[in-house]
């Protein structure tokens, strides 16, 4: 307990909320929270895999996000 973990999450394809990202971010969720760990955030960078401009918009979006978890940190 009190332990707060950031999962950062990239992706060429768009996974979140899908069947394949059962296979990466709810497992680590499932463990994390089995360890007794529930403060956990993801940022995600995905769709790096669909041309220049949604991988520059997805790791702007991740890296906004990050600086505002660290930020209220």
């Amino acid at each position: 307990g009190g332990k707060k973990v950031v999962i950062v999450s990239t992706a060429g394809g768009i996974h979140a909320g899908q069947p394949s990202g059962q296979a990466h971010e709810e497992y680590l969720l499932l463990v994390l929270r089995f360890l007794g760990i529930s403060d956990i955030e993801i940022v995600r960078a995905e769709g790096l895999a669909y041309g220049e401009e949604p991988r520059v918009n997805a790791f702007t979006a991740a890296q906004v996000q990050i600086a505002e978890l660290f930020v209220a940190a």
